[in-house]
């Protein structure tokens, strides 16, 4: 299964989460604000009411710490 697979799955995979225990919350990390955006609006569509929330952190080429 290639990544873009995988990624389309994912609300699949929630939806069996919440079916055993709808309280159940996930936290997804993600390289790219692409694949939030439209983990974001897949899991709206099919899920509407659930929430999403997206956090952004983290600065591009940022400085490591050593």
């Amino acid at each position: 299964m290639c990544f873009i697979d995988q990624i389309g799955q994912c609300p699949t995979w929630y939806g069996e989460l919440w079916r055993q225990n709808p309280q159940e919350r996930m936290v997804v990390f993600a390289t790219y604000l692409g694949s939030v955006e439209m983990l974001s609006a897949e899991i709206e569509k099919q899920y509407p009411g659930k929430g999403v929330t997206v956090l952004k952190g983290g600065e591009h080429r940022a400085t490591t710490c050593r």
